[in-house]
């Protein structure tokens, strides 16, 4: 059949005749004379007309539904578009908890860094004052009982003079750890993060004595030591703190202990700040780090 299609299609612009031979009726053939150019475009149009019936048939009625599916297909698309309003709706909810938050926090006064150093120089003063002045002196201001004088050692009556010099850097880490996260202004992350073990022991950096010891929904227990020389350290994010306020500590002393608290926190660690009259340092250039 191939080959007779090739042939016709060899002479397709010459008039042809077929004849045909019947086995029954040898003697009376039968000839046809035709153009096999006519022939193709009959067959072409016999082609197009059968895909446009086939094409209507699978359009207009539900043969084309049961074929394809296409009941399932649309049903598909709405979904996925009801899936993109949901994602829009998450988001637009997104930005409006950060905005609430946002809120919550200007009402709550928790800003990471903010403190106003005059709250606490009346404090600074008296304390100053205080452990100038001679033992007996010390007993005629603040009238303790016997608990309260033995639960100072030796070395914190001795040594409380250096409490008006200047802090000796670089000093020693308040803990033992990884440094997770740098001192950066442009973020205004005013310190650095050291990430440690659950339950170890922060100590100070210097001596000194402790201006602020409280807790915070944002950052958990935090605590802030005024250090000669206008220096005063911060350290957030403490499940415990073993100081408040207006204790005396010496470098080394044991102040808090690392764990998990405050809403802004990724795991267990430390956020360490250093200020010096009001101006933010970056205590990594201040302490020995690995």
């Amino acid at each position: 059949m191939f080959k007779f299609l090739r042939t016709l299609f060899s002479v397709r612009n010459k008039r042809v005749t077929l004849i045909l031979v019947q086995e029954n009726k040898p003697a009376e053939p039968d000839s046809f004379s035709f153009l096999p150019n006519r022939l193709f475009q009959m067959g072409m149009y016999i082609s197009v007309l059968t895909a446009a019936i086939i094409f209507v048939i699978l359009s207009v009625t539900p043969v084309g539904y049961m074929m394809f599916d296409r009941e399932d297909a649309e049903v598909r698309e709405e979904a996925r578009n009801l899936a993109l309003r949901v994602n829009m709706l998450s988001d637009s909810l997104q930005v409006r908890d950060a905005h609430l938050k946002t809120i919550q926090s200007v009402l709550r006064k928790e800003l990471d860094t903010t403190f106003q150093t005059p709250k606490y120089e009346s404090i600074i003063e008296e304390y100053s004052a205080i452990i100038s002045s001679t033992e007996s002196q010390i007993q005629e201001q603040i009238a303790p009982d016997m608990e309260t004088i033995k639960s100072f050692d030796s070395n914190r009556i001795i040594y409380s003079g250096k409490f008006t010099n200047t802090p000796v850097f670089p000093a020693q880490p308040p803990i033992n750890g990884i440094l997770t996260q740098g001192f950066d202004i442009k973020t205004k992350h005013y310190g650095i993060d050291i990430a440690a073990s659950k339950g170890s022991i922060v100590k100070a950096l210097a001596d000194g004595v402790v201006i602020s010891a409280e807790w915070s929904i944002n950052y958990g227990n935090s605590i802030q030591i005024q250090h000669g020389d206008g220096y005063i350290s911060i350290i957030k994010h403490c499940s415990s703190l073993l100081k408040k306020e207006g204790d005396v500590v010496l470098k080394g002393d044991g102040i808090g202990v690392l764990g998990l608290s405050g809403v802004i926190n990724t795991g267990p660690h430390i956020h360490i700040e250093l200020w010096r009259n009001g101006v933010a340092l970056d205590p990594e250039l201040y302490l020995i780090t690995n």
